[in-house]
């Protein structure tokens, strides 16, 4: 069966209106989303590091804010047991020079299971990356970095 032409022109200009209005809703929603900069990424660790064994854990690192701007770093840990434990969060510009270094104080003794601090470190950050490093008795175990740009 043909539907009739003056019909079927009709029922185009109906659905061409609906989807430019849709289009223009849809365009106005993605415009009004502000841009963020927050970023939040996690590393695997375990093995021998300075002559010791630490059992596996997962290291998590998160930055907070918007373009260049830094509201504060985070950080969480979850393990079976992790050693005088502390965190360094250090800033690199595009030439990888470290402009910047945070350190969270040590932690002494035994950390069992899941910990999670915030650095309040709060600024403006130069076009690079960001790296949080997790340290067991001074030693390395663990980075996660993240880019920073406008």
């Amino acid at each position: 069966m043909m539907i009739p032409k003056a019909r079927r022109a009709t029922s185009l200009r109906l659905l061409s209106l609906m989807v430019g209005t849709m289009l223009a809703l849809v365009g106005v929603t993605v415009s009004a989303t502000p841009a963020m900069a927050s970023a939040t990424g996690c590393a695997l660790y375990g093995g021998n590091y300075g002559g010791y064994f630490i059992p596996g854990g997962q290291y998590c690192f998160s930055i907070n804010g918007s373009g260049l701007t830094v509201n504060f770093t985070s950080g969480s840990f979850n393990g079976p047991v992790l050693y005088n434990w502390a965190e360094s969060v250090r800033f690199y510009d595009t030439s990888n020079t470290n402009y910047a270094t945070f350190n969270k104080p040590v932690t002494s003794g035994a950390a069992y299971g899941y910990h999670y601090w915030q650095l309040p470190i709060h600024g403006t950050a130069r076009t690079g990356r960001v790296c949080g490093e997790l340290k067991s008795s001074g030693s390395v175990v663990a980075t996660v970095c993240h880019n920073i740009f406008s």
